[in-house]
């Protein structure tokens, strides 16, 4: 292994997995590591020096580089018979200089005067690579250079091998985690380096996926290989095991949960979502077990279940109108969208690969192509697979299903008196963490849709507002905090809890008159027995919830100088955003109200200097 960033060289590798040493790479690899222990006799010290190179290491480097495009140049010795593909040429070249570069610990300088070196050599470069593209060298940094060896090491030696061999990674997890690494920058370069994107790691890396894609060669999403070794040593996180509808039925429809709630308030019929669902589920159709008989991979685990489901689908498409038209004012794209998280949901419940999922879709890709065939006036497509495992596509239902009956969840959380609606607001927080989750676990945006969905529904201050006043005491306002990973800042951590306990000792203090200098008189407010009292004392209300933590965290700091200063900074905020949602005519008055509130308290927090704080305004009675 290399000793800097756990890079592995391609003797380290071919050690370990002997398969890579009947590689066109490694043969192509190990003619070039020939040619470079075979030292030049002519010494190109003068000519180095010439142009400013002065290590005597490097100078060596370039030296026997030099030697071997030469001779490749002048066809001494070819590679033809090496690689049947010599569009490869390049790539290889690239693969065995950056290993050397690792190998010799060359510095950020050095890479540099390399690069200029190799582009000065453009003319035999071209003779030995035989493609339509010339071989460029990018002035890549030493970072460059480790991210696009371990994305090599990924795409040319293990993306088409056998996927049996990653059982043999689980005994050796370094090579597991190297190789997950390889995948996990190859995604990042895919987003860092989008069409147009200029740099030299970007021009590099463009170059490479343009030309020797493999993705692209096969589907229009990434392959099932790519999809479990991203999930080896990664476990779900919600749970397969219970079953998605209540009631004791087989039938999943809608998360058991969920699905008790709206049956007791008889709103589970709403809308067509779960009529359509159990219809789906009846739908027995014809299964040709022909099929699946071109699905050779050898890593499906449920193949009989996936080609079942498939040919229930396919039946159900050849009849889709007369499948829609039973639903009145049912909108053929809503019909398309149940079907797509109906089949969510039964593969989501399967105890299969991720090989099993991408075949699913690539049967269904297949049966899209000769759709047109069909007399169906409406067509039902998946246009938005990225290559989803279980646990993903169990969470993209719930939170789909959920925003489907929220309408109706919100007109039951307004009936004064429903005895469901403390677990409707449980259940809600468990929607919005499951969002926050979701939120920071879409870097291949496995949840792109779900996300805007849900953000289409609830960015609205007013909707949060009216939710939060159903819904109390739940942090719901946190939702879109980018700054905090989950719903409630508290939960997050033990320090987070000590904080909140640092808070609370100083509500006594805040509610109480608080001994010293009060103002120039030694008068102090007391609204008592003013007409407006009940406004005074809601502005004063006690807040329960960490709602307000964001904003005014940074008074915490100053609470044990200025015990209570971040309760009223709470108070504060939560009372300006009520301004905010009030009609503009009642605006003024409340407005001075709260000037006048937060005076009072302002000067019960001890040490606060008043100077500069107006004392003589009157409060309106």
């Amino acid at each position: 292994m290399s000793n800097f960033r756990n890079n592995f060289t391609l003797s380290d590798l071919s050690n370990q997995f002997n398969f890579i040493k009947e590689l066109d790479l490694y043969k192509f690899y190990q003619g070039l590591d020939k040619l470079h222990s075979d030292r030049e006799k002519n010494n190109l010290y003068n000519t180095f020096s010439h142009l400013g190179v002065e290590d005597p290491d490097v100078i060596a480097f370039l030296n026997r580089i030099s030697g071997i495009l030469k001779r490749l140049s002048d066809k001494e010795i070819s590679f033809d018979n090496v690689t049947k593909s010599k569009d490869k040429h390049c790539t290889y070249l690239k693969y065995w200089l950056y290993d050397k570069l690792i190998i010799d610990g060359l510095q950020k300088h050095d890479i540099k005067i390399i690069s200029d070196f190799l582009n000065s050599k453009k003319n035999d470069l071209d003779k030995i690579v035989s493609s339509d593209k010339p071989c460029k060298f990018h002035k890549l940094n030493l970072n460059d250079i480790y991210e696009l060896k371990n994305i090599f090491d990924y795409s040319e030696l293990f993306h088409d091998a056998d996927i049996s061999i990653y059982d043999g990674m689980l005994k050796d997890l370094k090579y597991l985690n190297y190789l997950k690494n390889g995948l996990s920058l190859y995604r990042r370069g895919k987003i860092r380096c989008l069409s147009g994107k200029k740099n030299e790691y970007c021009n590099e890396f463009n170059e490479y996926t343009e030309s020797y894609d493999n993705y692209k060669t096969k589907l229009p999403y990434l392959s099932c290989r790519e999809k479990f070794l991203s999930s080896l040593l990664k476990k779900d996180t919600t749970s397969k095991d219970e079953p998605l509808r209540g009631g004791g039925t087989n039938e999943d429809t809608l998360d058991s949960t969920l699905y008790k709630l709206l049956e007791k308030d008889k709103i589970v019929e709403k809308t067509h979502i779960n009529e359509f669902y159990k219809a789906l589920n009846k739908y027995d159709g014809i299964y040709t077990p022909n099929t699946c008989n071109f699905l050779k991979d050898n890593f499906m685990k449920e193949k009989k279940g996936i080609c079942e489901l498939f040919g229930r689908v396919e039946n159900i498409l050849g009849k889709w109108d007369d499948f829609v038209s039973k639903y009145d004012n049912l909108d053929p794209k809503d019909a398309c969208d149940y079907l797509n998280y109906w089949i969510y949901g039964k593969i989501g419940n399967f105890n299969g690969s991720p090989c099993d999922i991408d075949n699913f879709y690539f049967l269904w890709h297949k049966h899209s192509i000769h759709e047109s065939r069909n007399t169906n006036k409406n067509k039902c497509y998946n246009d938005k697979y990225y290559g989803f495992n279980t646990e993903e596509l169990r969470n993209k239902k719930k939170v789909f299903d959920f925003l489907v009956y929220y309408e109706s969840i919100k007109n039951k959380l307004k009936e004064p008196k429903n005895e469901s609606k403390k677990d409707y607001c449980s259940y809600i927080k468990h929607i919005f963490e499951l969002y926050k989750f979701m939120e920071w676990k879409n870097d291949s945006h496995s949840y792109k849709e779900e996300l805007i969905l849900f953000k289409n529904k609830f960015s609205s201050n007013n909707e949060l507002y009216s939710l939060e006043e159903n819904c109390p005491n739940m942090c719901l306002g946190f939702v879109f905090n980018k700054k905090l990973k989950t719903l409630c800042p508290f939960e997050e951590n033990t320090s987070l809890k000590l904080t909140k306990e640092k808070v609370k000792q100083c509500e006594n203090l805040v509610s109480n008159k608080v001994p010293g200098e009060i103002d120039k008189n030694n008068e102090d407010y007391n609204f008592s027995g003013l007409p407006t009292t009940t406004i005074y004392d809601a502005l004063n209300g006690n807040i329960t919830t960490n709602t307000y933590y964001s904003t005014c965290e940074r008074l915490i700091q100053f609470n044990d100088n200025h015990c209570g200063i971040y309760d009223l900074c709470t108070k504060f905020v939560r009372n300006l955003k009520k301004l905010s949602r009030m009609e503009v005519e009642k605006r003024t008055d409340y407005c001075e109200y709260i000037t006048h509130w937060v005076y009072d308290e302002v000067r019960k927090i001890p040490n606060i200097v008043l100077e500069n704080m107006n004392d003589t305004d009157a409060l309106p009675l």
